[in-house]
């Protein structure tokens, strides 16, 4: 889930979710998460995200052990509540809308942003730390639009007309991500990011 460039993965690549991806027992932490992450417009693709602009995000802990991300483009930002947990040998992280700091908040939001986000819905993304970059990927639509073929997503989707929803319970997703998330084929590659020096 990103700030206009970034909304192309939110409409089309990301399936949310009404309940969280994760179950408590398999939360954990990152310092090489924290800081400022940077995804620059250029010529070349970044990953599949075709960058109409900037996208920063500045990643805090928070005391509970989840994470503050505040996600920026144009000079509009959006916050998030964001945690990290493991399934399989991948770190992945559950995002859902949070409040802001110094009176910013939900209404200060990038409007599509605001606008897709007022339901508080999950995002999942898997966490890569690769060469000092950051690659943060979303699920495949293709691996879903197969497995949904051969039912292997019963009780996980409802399938709508304009998108996808996980309305499985955390349990039943935490558990399912258990046996898949180690699938390359899951994956794919959203948005690249570096460091903000």
């Amino acid at each position: 889930m990103l700030l206009f460039g970034a909304l192309l993965c939110l409409y089309t690549s990301c399936i949310p979710s009404i309940q969280p991806f994760y179950t408590d027992d398999l939360l954990t932490t990152s310092d090489d998460f924290l800081g400022s992450w940077i995804a620059e417009q250029s010529e070349e693709s970044t990953g599949d995200i075709q960058l109409v602009s900037t996208i920063l995000w500045e990643v805090r802990a928070r005391k509970d052990g989840s994470y503050r991300i505040r996600m920026e483009s144009d000079g509009k930002a959006g916050w998030f509540v964001g945690h990290l947990f493991r399934a399989g040998n991948q770190l992945l992280l559950d995002t859902t809308p949070g409040e802001g700091a110094h009176g910013e908040d939900l209404s200060d939001c990038l409007d599509d942003m605001s606008e897709y986000h007022l339901l508080s819905l999950h995002h999942l993304w898997r966490v890569r730390f690769e060469g000092g970059m950051l690659y943060l990927d979303q699920l495949d639509p293709d691996w879903f639009e197969a497995a949904n073929a051969t039912n292997r997503t019963d009780g996980l989707l409802h399938q709508g007309n304009e998108m996808d929803l996980f309305i499985a319970s955390s349990d039943v997703l935490a558990a399912w991500l258990l046996r898949h998330a180690d699938d390359e084929e899951l994956w794919e590659e959203a948005l690249i990011m570096h460091p903000d020096t």
